[in-house]
């Protein structure tokens, strides 16, 4: 059984968030940077097109666990442990400090799992602290940047063609006169291909 979590339901979205019933509370607490707001923040980096992304509980999933779907098809999953933060070793630290090992889900750095107590001490020693929600965003944000050409469907050509209208209508005129949609959408995946980053078109 799964459970639409968000406030609106994006049908159509390719890309799926699916959650355990622990993780369930960073999306619906109120404190500030949930886990929505992280998303959404990360949704404006110039950097990377990140789609809406359709959150549902999954109770089939261990309740601390997460995996993200595109098209339906999994394409990373992690399990975070509960109460504790990732904690990133950034190349220069003033000194060590222990944790269960583990690897950052995004970059798959080496990593350690740190409790609460520990938090100020790793901070203190020079260590990168990431919080569970911080975790998600950012394995959704990287996943979003490797694959890029199968996020960019037909929709999201289209969105991205009237976002530049609203400041170029002219242009976008003259380009749908001589090229249909499809085929400025694969336009825009060539770019991507070469890594040429076409998210100054896209400002949602």
């Amino acid at each position: 059984m799964k459970t639409n979590i968000v406030a609106k339901k994006e049908d159509k979205a390719p890309l799926c968030l699916e959650i355990g019933n622990s993780l369930i509370p960073l999306v619906n607490e109120r404190k500030k940077e949930n886990l929505l707001d992280r998303i959404s923040r990360a949704r404006k980096d110039p950097e990377v097109i990140i789609p809406p992304v359709h959150i549902i509980n999954n109770l089939q999933l261990d309740g601390y666990e997460y995996c993200i779907k595109l098209n339906e098809v999994i394409i990373g999953r992690y399990k975070i442990k509960p109460d504790s933060f990732l904690c990133i070793n950034p190349g220069e630290i003033e000194y060590e400090i222990n944790g269960e090992e583990t690897k950052d889900p995004a970059f798959e750095f080496p990593a350690m799992w740190i409790n609460t107590n520990d938090k100020e001490k790793a901070k203190q020693a020079g260590y990168t602290i990431v919080d569970p929600a911080g975790i998600i965003s950012a394995h959704i944000k990287e996943i979003c940047k490797r694959r890029a050409q199968d996020l960019l469907s037909m929709q999201v050509t289209k969105e991205m063609l009237e976002d530049c209208r609203k400041d170029h209508p002219f242009v976008v005129e003259e380009v749908l006169k001589c090229l249909s949609v499809s085929e400025v959408q694969r336009v825009l995946k060539n770019f991507l291909k070469e890594n040429v980053s076409i998210r100054s078109l896209y400002n949602s």
